[in-house]
C-alpha cells in the first residue's frame, strides 16, 4: 500500500447561516468542505443575516442623546499572524512576521490592513448605526418643532420621545454585535489562512523530500499524486478563506463606516484570552431584563398609556402586528367598534400580555447565551489537550527521527496533525468570543460606554 498524508481541515464556511457540524468524510458547506478524511468541523465563519445596512445595521443604550456618525483615522499596519498561544491562558495574540519566502501560497494579500481593537470596532458600529442615527435626528427635529401644548399632549410627546429613544438604543445594540462577531469572523479567516499556508508548505516539502529520494534511486512507498491532490484541496480552501475575507471585510467597512477607495482590510487588534464568565445565570437575566431596550419599551407603553398616548402606543403594538390595538383602524368612535372595541382595557391588556411573553423570551435567550459560552468555554480547553497532545507527538518523532526511529514523512504526517489541532484550537477560541458577544447582545449592553448616555426607567416587575 502506497503511504500519503493525512488531510488537513481548515474549512472556511460561507453558509448563510453559518456552518453546522459535519461529519468526517461528508462534503460540508457547498462544495468546499474540506477534503481527505476530514470534511469540515464546527462553526466556521458563517455570517448570512449580518448583511452590512439591513436589519442588523444599529443600536445602543443612549436614550438620552442623539449619536453623530463618526469617521476616525485608523493606523495602518503590515498583516502580521494570530496565533494561539500554548499557555494555560489559551490567548490568541497579533505578531508581526516577515513576509512567507514560499512562493506556493501566500496568505498575505496585495490590500493593505488597517488595525482596528474590538473597542473602536464596537463604538464605530454604534455610532454609525444608520436606523438609530435616523430616529435619534427625528427626536431631535420633533422637540425642536414643539409649541406650547397642553399637559397632556407635553406627556404624550415626551412619551413619544422615550420611545424612539430607546427604539434607537435597540438598534445600536445590535449593531454593535453584528459589527462584533464580523470582527471576530475575521480573525478567524486571517489564522485559517496561515494554518493552510502551512499546510501547503508542508505537503511541499513532503513532495520535495519524496523527489529526492526518488532521484537517488531509493524506493519509497511514498503515494505522490495523493500528496499533490491534497495540495490543491488546500489551495481550493485557500481560495475559499480568501474570499471569505474580502466578504467579510467589505460588511465590516459598512457597519463600521470605513469608506476609503482602496477598500482596506481590518486587522483585528485584540487579545483573544478565555475569561471565565463570573456571573450567575440568575444574575444575568435580571441584569438584561433591567437593561435590554426593548423590554423597557413595553414596560414604558404600559405605565404611560392614556388617551393622549393612545396613537404612539398604537404604533408600538403594530410593530408586532397591524391589527393589534386597532391602529390600522383608527382611533375614532368608529374605529374602536370597527376594530371589536379595541378600547384603552383592551389595548393595556394587550400591552401587559406582550411584555410578559417578551420578558420569558429575553431571559431564555440570556440563560441560553450564558450556557453556550461556559459549553465554548470547554470546547477550548479539550481542543488545547487536543493540541498539545499532538504537539507532544510531534516532539517524540522529531526526536526520534536522527537515530532512524521516525522518517522524514513520518514527522511531516505528525506536523499536519499539529496544524490541523492549532486551526481547531482557534476556531474554538474565536467560537468563544462570538459566544461572549452574543451573551453581551442578549444582554443589551454593547453600546454602553460608547458616548453620553441617559438611563431609562421601566415600569413592572
Amino acid at each position: 500500500m502506497r503511504r500519503t498524508l493525512p488531510g488537513l481541515a481548515v474549512v472556511v464556511c460561507l453558509c448563510a447561516s453559518g456552518c453546522a457540524p459535519i461529519a468526517p468524510g461528508t462534503v460540508g458547506c457547498g462544495s468546499f468542505g474540506g477534503f481527505a478524511p476530514y470534511a469540515g468541523y464546527g462553526q466556521n465563519l458563517g455570517f448570512g443575516q449580518y448583511a452590512g445596512t439591513g436589519s442588523c445595521v444599529g443600536s445602543g443604550q443612549y436614550p438620552g442623546i442623539a449619536h453623530q456618525a463618526m469617521q476616525v483615522a485608523l493606523p495602518e499596519v503590515e498583516r502580521g499572524r494570530l496565533v494561539v498561544d500554548a499557555s494555560a491562558t489559551d490567548s490568541v495574540s497579533a505578531e508581526t512576521l516577515p513576509a512567507p519566502t514560499r512562493a506556493s501560497f501566500s496568505a498575505t494579500p496585495a490590500r493593505r490592513y488597517v488595525r482596528v481593537t474590538p473597542e473602536e470596532c464596537r463604538c464605530l458600529a454604534v455610532s454609525n448605526a444608520t436606523l438609530a442615527n435616523l430616529l435619534d435626528s427625528q427626536r431631535q427635529t420633533a422637540l425642536g418643532r414643539l409649541g406650547p401644548l397642553l399637559p397632556a399632549r407635553v406627556a404624550a410627546a415626551d412619551l413619544v420621545d422615550q420611545m424612539t429613544a430607546l427604539r434607537a438604543a435597540d438598534e445600536r445594540n445590535r449593531a454593535a454585535a453584528a459589527a462584533l462577531e464580523l470582527y471576530y469572523r475575521s480573525a478567524e479567516t486571517e489564522m485559517s489562512l496561515d494554518w493552510l499556508e502551512q499546510g501547503i508548505d508542508e505537503l511541499q516539502d513532503a513532495l520535495d523530500n519524496a523527489a529526492r529520494l526518488q532521484a537517488s534511486g531509493i524506493e519509497s512507498d511514498i503515494d505522490t499524486a495523493a500528496l499533490r491532490q491534497q495540495q490543491l484541496d488546500l489551495r481550493v480552501q485557500a481560495n475559499e478563506a480568501s474570499r471569505a475575507r474580502d466578504e467579510i471585510n467589505g460588511k465590516l467597512r459598512l457597519l463600521l463606516a470605513i469608506h476609503s477607495a482602496d477598500r482596506p482590510y481590518i486587522w483585528p487588534d485584540a487579545d483573544f484570552s478565555i475569561v471565565p464568565q463570573p456571573a450567575s445565570e440568575a444574575s444575568l437575566v435580571s441584569e438584561g431584563l433591567a437593561s435590554r431596550a426593548d423590554v423597557a419599551m413595553l414596560r414604558l407603553a404600559c405605565e404611560r398609556l392614556d388617551v393622549a398616548s393612545l396613537p404612539a402606543v398604537q404604533a408600538l403594538l403594530a410593530q408586532h402586528d397591524p391589527l393589534l390595538g386597532g391602529g390600522a383602524i383608527g382611533t375614532g368612535v368608529v374605529g374602536r367598534l370597527l376594530s371589536g372595541g379595541a378600547d384603552m382595557t383592551t389595548i393595556h391588556a394587550q400591552l401587559s400580555r406582550l411584555a410578559a411573553d417578551r420578558q420569558r423570551q429575553v431571559a431564555e435567550e440570556i440563560a441560553t447565551a450564558a450556557q453556550s459560552l461556559e459549553t465554548r468555554q470547554r470546547e477550548v480547553e479539550l481542543r488545547r489537550q487536543s493540541r498539545d497532545a499532538a504537539a507532544e507527538r510531534l516532539s517524540d518523532l522529531e526526536k526520534k527521527q536522527p537515530v532512524g526511529g521516525a522518517t522524514a514523512f513520518d514527522v511531516s504526517a505528525q506536523r499536519l496533525k499539529v496544524i490541523e489541532a492549532e486551526s481547531r484550537l482557534a476556531s474554538a477560541v474565536v467560537a468563544w468570543h462570538v459566544a461572549r458577544v452574543k451573551l453581551e447582545e442578549s444582554l443589551g449592553t454593547l453600546a454602553r460606554s460608547c458616548g453620553r448616555g441617559a438611563g431609562f426607567s421601566v415600569c413592572g416587575p
